[in-house]
């Protein structure tokens, strides 16, 4: 006996984006912006030279590490031009936007600034997997351990607002 599931093409939303609220570290200067969860993404977790000096006072970069000095986007013709990374680091936030559950998860990173990026931020599988994250793609669901307490279940969207302001 074969099972077999008909209806793959069914939801042709690409629900791959989720809200956080993201600050240079120990700032209290927030903006709010839609990450991708790139779970293709195998490098580090990037964000666009226009978020970049849109969230950190000092735009003071450190070297682009070696391993990542050339990066290319999906399909032919997409190279990305790393610049560096931020001398200081990311706070991010990760919340449920229903009102019910107060929870957040702060989380700091910090991602290769990338000039030519238009989304933007890309948080990687690397840094997804360093969280414990849990991507649920049947129900759209980012999931993300919370310390003592039952997982931070974050509803992914898909990029309705297409070059979303930071």
């Amino acid at each position: 006996m074969v099972n077999a599931i008909n209806n793959v093409n069914e939801d042709n939303g690409d629900k791959d984006f989720v809200k956080v609220r993201v600050s240079e570290e120990n700032v209290n200067n927030f903006h709010y912006l839609y990450a991708m969860v790139d779970s293709g993404n195998r490098a580090c977790s990037l964000i666009s030279e226009r978020a970049f000096m849109k969230i950190f006072k000092d735009h003071s970069l450190l070297p682009t590490p070696q391993n990542v000095k050339s990066l290319n986007g999906a399909g032919d013709g997409h190279a990305l031009t790393p610049i560096g990374r931020p001398k200081e680091l990311l706070d991010m936030w990760f919340y449920n936007p229903n009102p019910s559950e107060k929870r957040t998860l702060r989380v700091k990173i910090r991602p290769l600034v990338v000039k030519n990026l238009h989304l933007p931020f890309l948080l990687s599988y690397k840094d997804l997997k360093a969280l414990g994250a849990t991507v649920h793609f049947k129900t759209d669901i980012l999931e993300l351990p919370y310390p003592g307490q039952k997982p931070l279940q974050i509803p992914m969207r898909s990029n309705l607002i297409r070059n979303t302001s930071v």
